[in-house]
Parts: structure tokens; sequence; C-alpha cells
């Protein structure tokens, strides 16, 4: 007797080890505990060891399929949490603002008319001025960081250079103009040799802050690439993202080496002509960027907006830009590209990138906004260019993102005063408003004035304006 149990534990002992080790072979999604062998032996059943095993597998089973509702709905839970995180973390989205020649070409740019076609509909419409043709005024919409992506014209002719692309990091104060001047391609002339026309130098654009008239008020310069010539295949009139070289006018002036093609401008200077009669040279940013007119003896290949240099007569021009291109000294050849300048932090910067007519590319992620709301004492909402009779209004300041650092000294206002001023929450303000006299009344949060937790700072408030009246009607 003693040794037919011994031998029945033994069996079962090594059954269940391999029912264990198949199990767990197939991942199955159970567990067998120490007891649940023990029951076999302690039990009277009939039942051959393999079926009261598989009769305790489906038991297992129906336990774990009873359990996981919970399961599924405690992973809905954690995957709401993290979409609604998710979608906190995406409400600020980059806005991007592109900046392009509208539709002109040549060498003058666009027009007031031509820059509201071109931008309607888009992140730029009524954004934009044109008080100088062809030079775009910005205004900055917040104080935060900008990136900057500008790319210079490309050169006119069978075979030209290309523009430079600059990109870098700016940080800009709300409400600044920016004066943009997008590049435009050269134009070839008409005169056709070797299989091959010349062409302008292409426009270098230029973004340009206050006061616009000195090497510090450039942020970025993408050189133009250099119109090609009638003899050889433009290998050297690419733009570069030198501020200035031996192939270009010194530093933020135009080209000043000019015999058989014509030089680009720069910034500060103009381009100087070549050794052919009847063409106009091209000017500089300061001097309103327009490009050169090539000799009708070749066609009028014209030099792109932005100080492109006129065409030689088989001959290229030089590119604009920081410094312009200089004019190519062998007949039917290609000029030099216009050099660059980056004054922005973490640049990306490329000579030749770019095909066609120049752009620039501006984005940035807009800091919180903040809606100022208002209730009088009994609660009930104020609003905004309402006029009562309140003694005083209960104002709410509400953040679209979380910050610490609003403070009642960011809130300016006129008519009254400000007390009792309470965070609610990290988005959520509160302060009283007292007015002084009967009269109009105005509450605002300017821009720049606190930050989210990324650093970002604010956008302006829509400014909240409320006419206190206590004074009776009279007949």
């Amino acid at each position: 007797m003693r040794n037919s149990i011994l031998l029945k534990y033994s069996l079962t002992a090594f059954l269940f080890i391999a029912f264990i080790d198949q199990a767990a072979s197939q991942n199955e999604n159970f567990e067998l505990t120490k007891a649940d062998s023990l029951a076999y032996n302690d039990s009277t059943s009939a039942v051959d060891f393999e079926t009261y095993l598989a009769n305790l597998k489906l038991e297992k089973k129906k336990e774990i399929e009873r359990a996981e509702p919970d399961q599924v709905e405690q992973s809905s839970e954690v995957f709401a949490k993290s979409a609604s995180q998710n979608q906190s973390a995406s409400m600020m989205s980059t806005v991007t603002l592109t900046f392009t020649n509208a539709g002109a070409t040549g060498h003058t740019g666009p027009t007031q008319n031509q820059i509201n076609t071109a931008y309607s509909g888009t992140t730029l419409e009524s954004k934009v001025t044109i008080n100088t043709q062809g030079i775009q005024e910005w205004t900055v919409p917040a104080t935060t960081t900008y990136t900057i992506d500008a790319y210079g014209g490309e050169g006119g002719g069978t075979a030209p250079g290309q523009g430079a692309r600059m990109k870098g990091d700016f940080d800009l104060t709300k409400d600044d103009v920016i004066k943009i001047v997008v590049g435009q391609k050269g134009v070839a002339e008409t005169y056709l040799r070797s299989s091959r026309y010349a062409g302008g130098g292409g426009g270098g654009t230029f973004v340009i802050q206050s006061p616009y008239n000195n090497t510090a008020s450039v942020l970025v310069i993408a050189g133009g690439g250099g119109g090609g010539g009638t003899d050889e295949d433009g290998s050297t009139a690419d733009a570069i993202t030198q501020t200035h070289t031996s192939n270009t006018g010194l530093e933020g002036y135009g080209g000043n080496d000019a015999r058989e093609g014509n030089a680009g401008a720069g910034f500060l200077g103009d381009g100087v002509l070549g050794a052919h009669s009847g063409h106009v040279k091209a000017y500089g940013f300061v001097n309103g960027a327009v490009g050169g007119q090539g000799a009708t003896g070749g066609g009028v290949g014209y030099g792109g907006f932005g100080g492109g240099g006129p065409e030689g007569h088989a001959d290229g021009g030089g590119g604009g830009g920081y410094s312009g291109g200089d004019g190519i000294t062998s007949d039917g050849d290609a000029s030099y590209g216009g050099g660059s300048k980056n004054s922005g932090s973490n640049q990306t910067n490329t000579a030749g990138a770019r095909s066609g007519h120049g752009q620039v590319i501006i984005t940035y992620i807009p800091g919180p906004s903040m809606t100022i709301t208002a209730a009088n004492s009994s609660g009930t909402a104020v609003a905004d260019g309402a006029t009562t009779n309140d003694a005083t209004l209960t104002l709410t300041f509400t953040s679209s993102d979380a910050t610490s650092n609003f403070a009642v000294g960011d809130i300016t206002v006129s008519g009254g005063a400000i007390s009792n001023f309470a965070a609610t929450s990290s988005t959520v303000y509160t302060a009283t408003f007292t007015p002084s006299a009967n009269g109009a009344t105005t509450i605002d949060v300017a821009g720049g004035t606190f930050t989210d937790a990324e650093g970002d700072n604010n956008q302006a408030a829509t400014q909240f304006n409320w006419t206190y009246d206590t004074v009776a009607p009279t007949i």
C-alpha cells in the first residue's frame, strides 16, 4: 500500500510538471498551483489524472475570462489618459508663414495687389504690407523664438548657379516690423550661343529688422546664384554661405569686379557694371533691391529682384546677396553667386541649395493665450463692451496653458484698480476690478508678460472693455 501511494504521488508530480511545461510552451494564460496538484491526490474521483487536469484547465480559463472585462476597462482608462495627455501636448501647434515672390518675376518685386492675391487664404492673409515695391513688411505677432529658413533666387540662363539656404533661430519681439525681400530668379537673354543662353544673377533673399540700414539689422540673408554664360556649365556660379570672398564685393557691399558680366548688389551697396554698354546696375537692399537690366543687344537679361546683376551679352550677371557676386572676366562665362549672412543660433547653411525663385519660411510656436471674462457680485456674466452700474466686477483670467508666473503686475487697467488677485489653478486666476469713476474702462494683459512651463512667452490678451454708469437718465 505504501509503495502504491508513493507511486501515485510520484506519477502525479511527474505528470503535473510535464503539464506545466507544456502549458508554458503554449503560452497559456493561466497558472496552476501546488494545491491544485494535491487536490487530485486527496480526491476520491474516479477520473484519470489527464482528465482531471483537462477539467482543471477549463475551469482556470473560465476564471480568467470572467476577470478579463475589468482588465479591458482598465486598459481603456489608460488609453484615454494617454490620449488626453497627447491632446494637451499638441494644443499649441507650430505656426508656419511662407513668404514668396507672389507671382512677380524679373527685376522688380511684387505689388500690394499681388501680395494680397498670393497670400489670400493663408496664414499671411492681411499680414503683409508693401510700402516700397517688393519689400514685404511683416509685424511680429508675439515675443518668442522664431525659426527663419531663407533661400536665395537662382540665376538665369541655361546653366545658372543656385541660391543659398540660410536657416537659424531668432528671438523676436512683438510688434517689431520685419522687412523681407524674396529673391527672384534671374531672367535669360534671348541671344543664343553654343546652345546656351546667358542670364542675369538671382536675387538675394533678405530678412531685416530695424533700423534696416546697418549690418546689425541683418537677421539672415541668403545669396542668389550667379547667372549662367553661353560657353560653360555654371559650376562656379552657386551662391555661397560665407559673407564674402575674393569673388564678391567687400563685406555687405555690391560686387566690385565686372568686365564681361555685371556684378550683383549687396546689402549696403549697388553692383558695378562691366564693359558692355546699355546696362542698368543692380541696387542694394538699402536702395530698393531692384535687379539690374541687360542691354537690348543681348535680348535684355534681367537680374532677379533682390539685387541680381544683369547679364552682359553672352555673360552671366552676379548674384545679389549680403555681398554681391562679381561679374565674370572671361567672355561667355557665368558670373559668381552672392554672399550670405546668418545672425541666428542653431544654424543650417547650405551653398547652392535653391532652384527657381527664393522663399522665406518662418515657423514658431505661439505662447499661451489669456482670455479675460467678468461677472458682477451676483455671479451674472458681464459681457465685453457692456455698460452696467455694478460697483465691482470679478475678473477671471484663463490661460490656454499652465503657467506659474502670471502675476497681478501683468494686468494693466484704465478707469479703475485691481485687487484680491488669486490663483484658482495653474490656468485660472481671479481678481476684483473697482471702477474709479463713471465712464469707459479697459483691462489688458500684454504679450510677453508671463510664460508657460516650456518658457514660451504669452500672446497678448484681447482687451476687455466695460463702461461703468451710475448716472440716472433724465427727462
